[in-house]
């Protein structure tokens, strides 16, 4: 077991009155105790001097439901759980974890992925009024529109950002340059114009030119 994983030690609490902190499991939370002794054993004791102490330790107060100490109580939850794990970055199915879903779990912690192109197409889902958003779908290899929030971070703002990101010219003929020159039977042609955002007529050109 890991220090935040011990319960207050028995007859800890005592005459002498010496203020510390010890993190509650069941409540996920540090909470503040009168010690009988200023024992302050780190590989034995539930016992911190200061509460800045406890939460770095163990309640993880940055990445809360996205960090390793997340509910780790699940004997009365479903199994069908997932954990964001801060190594890989990802949502990973496990037997014990804080979110009911996938989508549930990217929603909070996409934000603590640096990389956007393999994430599920998903919003924050918190704000008033959603607008025009772009996310990199892997299978198809595109950027696609989707509705979002001004301040998402599980997706890209502008298309350009999304296909400069997930995407390169020997990967998606979106991005490949042009063809400039003459075509059979003279006919237009229409290439992605990134800028834009549409596809543009790429007008022929006279080969007597």
């Amino acid at each position: 077991k890991s220090r935040c994983d011990l319960p207050l030690e028995e007859n800890a609490r005592g005459w002498e009155l010496v203020m510390g902190w010890f993190y509650d499991l069941t409540r996920d939370e540090c909470r503040r105790v009168h010690f009988r002794n200023q024992d302050w054993d780190e590989k034995k004791k539930q016992a911190y001097v200061v509460k800045f102490e406890c939460r770095k330790t163990c309640k993880n107060p940055d990445l809360g439901q996205c960090g390793p100490s997340a509910d780790k109580n699940c004997s009365s939850r479903e199994k069908a759980r997932f954990r964001f794990n801060m190594e890989t970055r990802r949502c990973e199915k496990v037997d014990c974890g804080p979110f009911p879903s996938e989508q549930k779990c990217y929603e909070l912690c996409g934000k603590y992925v640096q990389v956007k192109c393999k994430l599920p197409r998903i919003t924050s889902q918190i704000c008033e009024s959603q607008e025009t958003r772009y996310w990199y779908n892997e299978t198809s290899k595109k950027c696609e529109k989707m509705n979002g929030c001004s301040d998402d971070t599980n997706n890209f703002r502008t298309p350009q950002e999304c296909w400069k990101t997930c995407s390169n010219e020997s990967e998606s003929r979106c991005l490949k340059k042009p063809v400039k020159g003459s075509f059979s039977l003279g006919l237009p042609r229409y290439y992605y114009d990134l800028n834009q955002n549409r596809c543009s007529k790429n007008h022929p050109v006279s080969p007597l030119a």
